[in-house]
């Protein structure tokens, strides 16, 4: 079942690609293990988050694994050429990109708010690394030829693409393993 030039397989079969999704998938174990540790302890319930972690990473790592955002890119690309607007395309994802970051930010106010009352600093940092994540996923779906060019710049031979996405994937990771703070009894 082929979408345009997009058919079903491993998106990215390079060592950074398979690193990619080996690092969602590994997050998505330690959100697990996390999961199963706060499951443990009596009348928490931010299992249930960690839990919501867990299904986002793997969700993410097989997006990535067998890239279906080109299957939605060029299902778009399909339906403007279709359409007859396959050279005013740019405004739709302008469009789509404000709509998108506008939702983001407003998930994450509501997100910052409900943090203050029901998260642990640990929850917090995981929860603004898997909006960043998302965000820029989502973002590099929607896909001005402009925002793909910038991806695609390498430092160093290594690209803005891989830099971006691992760096949201291991804040997560960062969220994990930071240390709860001790409470000090006076």
């Amino acid at each position: 079942m082929n979408i345009g030039a997009w058919k079903p397989g491993i998106g990215d079969p390079s060592f950074m690609g398979w690193f990619t999704v080996f690092s969602y998938y590994l997050v998505a174990s330690l959100c697990l293990l996390k999961m199963i540790s706060r499951a443990l302890l009596p009348g928490k319930k931010a299992w249930l988050f960690w839990a919501f972690m867990c299904l986002i990473m793997i969700v993410l790592g097989i997006i990535k694994q067998y890239n279906l955002l080109s299957a939605v890119t060029e299902m778009w690309r399909l339906i403007a050429r279709h359409g007859g607007w396959m050279e005013q395309r740019w405004i739709f994802q302008v469009g789509a990109m404000i709509l998108f970051f506008v939702i983001s930010v407003i998930f994450s106010t509501f997100l910052y708010r409900r943090s203050l009352q029901f998260f642990s600093v640990q929850e917090k940092i995981a929860a603004f690394g898997l909006v960043y994540l998302v965000l820029f996923v989502g973002l590099r779906a929607i896909s001005l030829h402009q925002f793909g060019t910038v991806l695609g710049w390498e430092i160093w031979g290594v690209r803005i693409n891989w830099i971006a996405e691992l760096f949201g994937i291991y804040w997560i990771c960062f969220a994990i393993f930071r240390p709860r703070p001790r409470i000090e009894k006076r």
